[in-house]
């Protein structure tokens, strides 16, 4: 399957699909915010590697518009992406350990390239949510 590039109108219309969640209202966003603080301060306390909170964080970072900044958002989604090979948890079982010794040493890589960037990119969502949420 070849690769697809979306042009500013898709990246836009993603972008605004990231807004829409006020239209649900402000106590479920207040929710989100709860659970995106929990994982954040589990990342930053080093209860949860990197990868393992970038997966965690992604999914909930996308429904709250403007948290992050584009720049951690596009940071988290690119730990994601460029590390959805790499066994983390129960799934682990199910691999070769040949094959999980190489990925536990790319794994081991990623962690420490993405450490401090992660971090800040962490520290500046916690300093957001301590600031007005809703317009």
């Amino acid at each position: 399957m070849g690769t697809v590039l979306l042009g500013e109108e898709s990246a836009t219309s993603r972008l605004n699909d990231r807004r829409d969640c006020y239209a649900k209202g402000p106590m479920e966003n207040l929710s989100k915010d709860r659970e995106i603080v929990q994982r954040v301060a589990e990342a930053l306390d080093g209860q949860t590697g990197v990868i393992d909170a970038a997966r965690i964080l992604l999914p909930l970072l996308r429904r709250l518009p403007g948290l992050p900044s584009e720049e951690d958002f596009n940071l988290i989604r690119a730990t994601v992406s460029e590390t959805d090979d790499l066994p983390l948890g129960r799934v682990r079982e199910h691999w070769d350990p040949a094959v999980l010794a190489r990925k536990d040493r790319e794994t081991a890589r990623c962690e420490s390239l993405w450490r401090v960037q992660f971090r800040g990119a962490c520290e500046r969502i916690i300093e957001s949510l301590d600031g007005p949420r809703f317009p």
